[in-house]
């Protein structure tokens, strides 16, 4: 589907809030110019965490089914207490993944590299390079989730004016 024009829009898009994100994380201006600069990967992307999640679920599912096979040899029984383990274990996966998008943020080693690699290729198809215009709709998107203290002297003053949510301007 990555090759759908209108997927391949929606994948920009994509790449142009990666790129707003790199360069709020590095301090820079959030202007088009500024991000269009930033890579469309990012480690803490939902992509990465999706990947991380479905390995991290293997693994711990595998490891389960084998350390506590089911009870008694029923095929309905089988699936019903394997649906359940896999209900049971799944905050223990998710967490695992978070913790692991976590340790990737900010550090650079070759372990943690490995990790993260295998998000990193799936964004190769799920981001795409953004233009201007799409820059400034992530930017307009992360200025409306930004409370307006912290934007100060991060946007530059050529820029249209800020999103307006409601008639009293908040």
């Amino acid at each position: 589907i990555a090759m759908l024009g209108d997927i391949r829009r929606v994948f920009a898009y994509h790449g142009a809030e990666h790129q707003t994100i790199a360069a709020w994380e590095h301090g820079e201006t959030l202007d088009p110019e500024q991000v269009g600069r930033h890579s469309t990967k990012h480690v803490r992307c939902g992509t990465n965490f999706l990947i991380m999640v479905m390995l991290i679920a293997i693994i711990v599912y595998s490891i389960a089914g084998s350390l506590l096979p089911p009870p008694g040899d029923g095929v309905v029984a089988g699936i019903a207490y394997h649906v359940l383990l896999r209900i049971a274990l799944l905050p223990i996966v998710a967490g695992l993944a978070y913790e692991g998008l976590r340790l990737g943020a900010g550090r650079d080693n070759v372990l943690v590299g490995a990790l993260m690699k295998p998000g990193l290729w799936l964004q190769h198809i799920t981001t795409r390079p953004s233009d201007p215009e799409m820059v400034e709709v992530a930017l307009r998107a992360f200025e409306a989730v930004v409370p307006p203290g912290e934007l100060a002297g991060r946007v530059p003053a050529t820029l249209p004016s800020p999103v307006v949510w409601g008639p009293d301007d908040t």
